[in-house]
């Protein structure tokens, strides 16, 4: 019977799998280009592009291990990133997509929608972070991140990490850049998510949390001959558990503290945990 399924058809219906990836590719690259300067410095010679229209995939990543694999693979094409939304249904899976999702501003044009997903990363965005060692031990700075600034619920856990495109260049002594992916043991939505984390862990970066916002995957570019200057930008950790089990917040408390927190990607938490109290907090909070 499958094989009589128009393949579109089929691909639409495993865009919103919990355990999708979304992946989309556009005709510039998603990372940044780094070179040397006149003093011989190692820099950024060319940042993010913008651009309007990609080609589309979809990749099911039901492990941590499979998640490994896949982020391993398209770290390769600096034209590839990923996003957390899901395409919606009248899209044609097989032609060019827009990375928009606000029906009242793009009308047909809004190609994606929210969809809970199983996969997460956290972004860390050049955060303090004593010893950094990005040479030696990458891992091991790794697991400090996440004790420093994730709940008791990351502990423990497997994850893959990934350094950013500009880890370990310039003057950003003592902060650290490094993109955390995890597998949860069930789907979440944006809302969730963000008031979660404004509440347990404010110090990441929740704009990635967003339906369509870019997770930049690709290694960066290296001009004029130069070679990476890490010997490892990827890797997976496997530790007692294999999925993050977040403690639920019931819908009306992630409605409720959702508007409280705000739509920004780094609104403030002050006075949620007042609000959390009032309407009953999710188990384990």
């Amino acid at each position: 019977m499958a094989r009589n399924i128009d393949p579109d058809t089929r691909q639409k219906s495993l865009t919103r799998e919990p355990s999708g990836l979304t992946l989309l590719r556009g005709r510039k690259p998603a990372t940044k280009t780094l070179g040397s300067n006149a003093d011989g410095e190692l820099v950024i010679i060319q940042g993010y592009q913008n651009q309007t229209q990609f080609s589309y995939d979809h990749v099911d990543v039901p492990d941590i291990y499979t998640l490994h694999r896949v982020l391993a693979e398209i770290s390769k094409d600096p034209n590839t990133f990923v996003i957390r939304g899901a395409l919606r249904g009248h899209v044609n899976a097989n032609g060019k997509v827009y990375r928009r999702k606000d029906v009242e501003k793009y009308g047909d044009d809004a190609h994606f929608e929210e969809c809970p997903r199983c996969v997460v990363m956290i972004d860390f965005d050049k955060l303090p972070l004593d010893n950094i060692d990005l040479d030696g031990d990458p891992e091991g700075t790794a697991k400090r991140m996440i004790r420093k600034y994730l709940a008791e619920c990351y502990q423990g856990v497997s994850f893959v990490w990934q350094l950013s495109s500009s880890a370990g260049i310039g003057q950003d002594n003592g902060l650290l850049s490094i993109h955390i992916w995890f597998i949860y043991d069930r789907p979440i939505g944006h809302d969730e998510l963000k008031v979660y984390h404004a509440l347990k862990a404010p110090d990441v970066d929740r704009a990635v949390f967003r339906t369509v916002q870019v997770h930049y995957v690709a290694a960066p570019i290296f001009e004029g001959g130069i070679t990476d200057h890490l010997p490892k930008r990827i890797g997976l950790v496997e530790l007692n558990e294999d999925k993050v089990s977040l403690p639920e917040l019931p819908p009306e408390v992630v409605a409720k503290a959702h508007r409280t927190v705000g739509q920004s990607s780094t609104g403030s938490a002050h006075g949620l945990e007042e609000k959390l109290k009032l309407v009953g907090d999710g188990e384990g909070l």
